[in-house]
C-alpha cells in the first residue's frame, strides 16, 4: 500500500472517530442534564420552608418501559394528583412506599387521565410501577396540590 493511500485511510478513521466521540459526549451530556434536573427537583422538595406556594408547586415526572421503583423521593404531606399515560390496554398498578414502612396502592388504572391522592407523611418515599405487560410504556407526572 503506498503512503498517500494509509494517509487516507488515516483520515477517514479519524473523522468516523471524531464523530464517534462527538455522538457519545452529546448522549452523555444530554443524560447528565436529565440526571441534575431529576435531582434538583428531588432536592427542591427537601426542605419545606424552601418550596414554592402549594399552588406552584413544581411537578416532577416518571417514566419508563415495564416495572419501576423510583429513586427515594421527599415529599410533603397533603393532596397530590399524578397526571399518566398508560397503554390503553395494560393495567398500570402505582404504589407509593413510605421509607417509614407505609405501603399504599394509589391507583390501578389504564389510558391516560388523572388521579388524587393522599401523602399522610411527609418524608422519603418511593413510587413503585408494575404494568401488567413487561414491555409497556408509561408516563406520570406528580404534582403537589394542598
Amino acid at each position: 500500500m503506498r503512503p498517500e493511500q494509509q494517509i487516507w485511510i488515516l483520515i477517514i478513521f479519524g473523522f468516523f472517530g471524531a464523530f464517534a466521540l462527538i455522538v457519545g459526549l452529546s448522549r452523555l451530556g444530554a443524560y447528565l442534564r436529565e440526571r441534575a434536573e431529576r435531582l434538583r427537583l428531588i432536592e427542591a422538595n427537601d426542605d419545606p420552608d424552601d418550596a414554592p406556594p402549594p399552588n406552584q408547586a413544581r411537578p416532577f415526572w416518571l417514566h419508563g418501559r415495564g416495572s419501576y421503583a423510583s429513586d427515594v423521593i421527599h415529599l410533603k404531606a397533603g393532596l397530590h394528583r399524578a397526571t399518566y399515560r398508560f397503554p390503553p390496554d395494560d393495567n398500570v398498578q402505582v404504589r407509593l412506599i413510605g421509607l417509614n414502612g407505609s405501603d399504599e396502592v394509589l391507583f390501578v388504572k389504564t389510558g391516560g387521565g388523572s388521579a388524587a391522592f393522599t401523602v399522610k407523611t411527609a418524608g422519603g418515599h418511593v413510587f413503585q410501577i408494575e404494568p401488567d405487560g413487561v414491555e409497556s410504556v408509561w408516563q406520570i407526572e406528580i404534582r403537589r396540590l394542598i
